[in-house]
């Protein structure tokens, strides 16, 4: 018996995506939180979201909300005789309530209105609409292209991108919870901190963003981070500033310089080249970047960055 070539990791995230397309739209009626999709598919949460809205370009909780309400839509068209209570609870939502909210904000309509102008043009454009922006049935080389897209920015945008043995990092740092985009005040508080104990030696030292949560997949206000600089000695530790030990191992390292705007493009870009060049993330592992200049004094407000991804 001829035994099949071992998948690719390129393939076998496709099947992990093809896999979770799958079991959302078979259990749409029941709850679907991100774990138990990323369970389904041997897939931590984290790494799961990044890979599904990398592939699809919408999130998890994006995709199942716009099956739920364009399945309700045809449920609504097709079945005049079906109470808004039912399609709600065959489509998923938790009350009736819930469902005329969301269906509301998605098509401008109540579901009463929606079905009472369901024979008009006005529900033709929006049959026309749903069909435009239909279901996404990813085909592998949709998913190449959507790598092969992200792969081609960052080698435009990179200075360099390399997989290299990083040596070990000492950290100290302040958590900051809420909008990554305000963990400038929790820097501003470490800088205050450790100018007067003699731990500042710029450019030596370097300002190190650590994330352990993401904008994905955490509410705004419940985003945690860590605002660090590099130290090399021992510090007496005091006023909520803690130390963090990043150990020696293998990382994917990318250099850029760009825009504040463009590091999620740039984040999402080196996932992508680790699909292309199947590579593997170290599971329980934080992507960090250090800044090697002051953006905010760039002329073009560019930060030169280096970003770090853990590698198995």
């Amino acid at each position: 018996m001829m035994i099949p070539p071992a998948l690719t990791q390129k393939q076998l995230n496709h099947q992990k995506i093809q896999a979770a397309l799958s079991y959302i739209e078979g259990n749409l009626a029941q709850a679907l939180p991100l774990n138990t999709i990323a369970e389904a598919v041997y897939t931590s949460p984290f790494h799961f979201h990044r890979l599904f809205h990398m592939a699809t370009g919408e999130t998890p909780g994006e995709y199942i909300t716009r099956l739920r309400i364009e399945g309700a839509a045809v449920m609504i068209k097709y079945g005049p005789q079906l109470t808004f209570s039912h399609i709600a609870n065959a489509m998923g939502f938790n009350s009736q309530a819930n469902f005329s909210r969301v269906f509301h904000k998605w098509y401008g309509l109540s579901p009463t209105e929606f079905r009472a102008k369901m024979n008009t043009d006005f529900f033709s454009k929006i049959c026309k609409t749903q069909s435009k922006n239909g279901k996404i049935r990813l085909t592998f080389n949709q998913y190449l292209s959507s790598i092969e897209s992200l792969t081609n920015w960052i080698k435009m945008k990179a200075k360099s991108i390399e997989v290299k043995s990083v040596p070990e990092t000492q950290l100290l740092y302040l958590r900051h919870e809420g909008d990554f985009g305000e963990i400038g005040q929790s820097y501003e508080k470490l800088l205050y901190w450790a100018g007067p104990r003699g731990l500042l030696n710029f450019p030596e030292t370097k300002m190190t963003s650590v994330y352990l949560t993401s904008p994905q997949i955490t509410d705004e206000e419940k985003l945690i981070s860590y605002a660090g600089i590099t130290v090399d000695q021992e510090v007496h530790l005091s006023d909520n500033v803690e130390q963090l030990t990043i150990a020696r191992g293998k990382c994917l390292v990318a250099n850029f310089e760009i825009p504040k705007e463009d590091f999620q493009r740039a984040w999402d870009s080196m996932l992508a080249y680790i699909q292309d060049k199947e590579l593997t993330i170290l599971p329980n592992s934080f992507f960090y970047e250090m800044y090697l200049n002051d953006g905010s004094q760039h002329p073009e407000k560019l930060f030169q960055v280096n970003m770090f991804i853990p590698l198995n």
